[in-house]
């Protein structure tokens, strides 16, 4: 059948539904009727839903995780006449309540306020399918009855988001979109399903492109840093501790959100400590020297153990590596 032909039954049914309102349609009126809707009313949800999805599809994947999330969840909103919508990827999945919380909010900033059910998310991401609740203070599985009452929502849709797994030893990353109404037994249509069900897979498809993009520039990162450590042996140079601290740390500062890091190396009388490296380098005295007896080099340099492989291994630390 025509993806644009109407089914009969569906046309029959209408008619069935306008005869018990007292209206009374020919045969020739009713597919006249039923096309007039589809041609006018259907073509502007249509129109929406496109608008929509591109509208996701075009959010910066440049942007931060939790900009992304926060773009996600607005339009979400907004498209479905939510009142909270809620976004939530979890890197890894066992049994029970799902672990790792990777990232939550709301499509208003009132993340304390995120009234989140983690018996609802576990079964949403175990069965990989959507779960309609018309009224949350009446459904028994659903637990956080009184953050929800505290901010006036009282039903909610939830819609498992599925990313694909990005090498063979990764685990799966799931989510679920919680999107929250302030209507008390709400009604669900299978519209307001599908479509939740659709911008979640669009959800999954812009986060999926931004974690692309960031084990990209990882790997460019690896490859510079690598290039500098062969290019220093081929000729012939050293390679000394700062070398390296000035080669990795700056390049993972961003993937880790390191703001200060400092590398100190251990002097002979294991008294002192000199400062190598730092980052920012700027914000640092190379070259001063610290006593051991300052409390956070202390306890470094005079660990208690054990070490190593065996009882009586004795390791006597070189380097300490202090990092925020």
């Amino acid at each position: 059948m025509d993806f644009l032909e109407i089914d009969q039954k569906l046309v029959r049914s209408i008619g069935l539904c306008l005869a018990e309102k007292g209206v009374n349609l020919s045969e020739e009126e009713l597919p006249a009727v039923v096309n007039r809707i589809k041609d006018e009313i259907l073509e502007q949800y249509v129109d929406r839903m496109i608008h929509q999805v591109e509208t996701i599809l075009e959010i910066d994947p440049l942007l931060p995780e939790r900009e992304i999330l926060r773009s996600l969840a607005r339009n979400i909103v907004e498209f479905l006449g939510a009142d909270f919508a809620s976004i939530r990827i979890y890197d890894s999945f066992g049994e029970g309540e799902p672990a790792s919380l990777y990232s939550p909010l709301l499509g208003e900033d009132i993340l304390e306020l995120t009234p989140f059910d983690r018996a609802i998310a576990s079964e949403v991401m175990r069965t990989q399918r959507s779960r309609q609740i018309p009224n949350i203070f009446k459904d028994p599985n659903y637990q956080d009855k009184e953050n929800a009452r505290g901010i006036g929502i009282r039903s909610m849709l939830a819609v498992p988001i599925s990313l694909p797994r990005f090498s063979p030893e990764g685990s799966d990353t799931q989510g679920v979109l919680e999107i929250f109404y302030k209507k008390e037994d709400k009604a669900f249509t299978p519209f307001e399903i599908q479509m939740a069900e659709v911008l979640s897979r669009r959800v999954g498809y812009v986060i999926a492109r931004k974690r692309i993009i960031s084990m990209q520039k990882i790997n460019v990162s690896r490859d510079k840093i690598l290039e500098d450590i062969y290019l220093r042996l081929a000729r012939r140079e050293g390679i000394k501790m700062k070398h390296v601290f000035n080669s990795v740390i700056p390049a993972l500062a961003g993937f880790m959100k390191i703001q200060r890091c400092t590398l100190f190396s251990i002097m002979e009388d294991r008294e002192h400590v000199i400062l190598e490296a730092g980052f920012p380098e700027a914000q640092h005295g190379i070259g001063q020297i610290f006593s051991v007896k300052e409390p956070y080099i202390h306890a470094l340099v005079h660990q208690t153990g054990p070490f190593g492989d065996f009882e009586n291994e004795k390791i006597h630390p070189s380097y300490i590596l202090f990092g925020l």
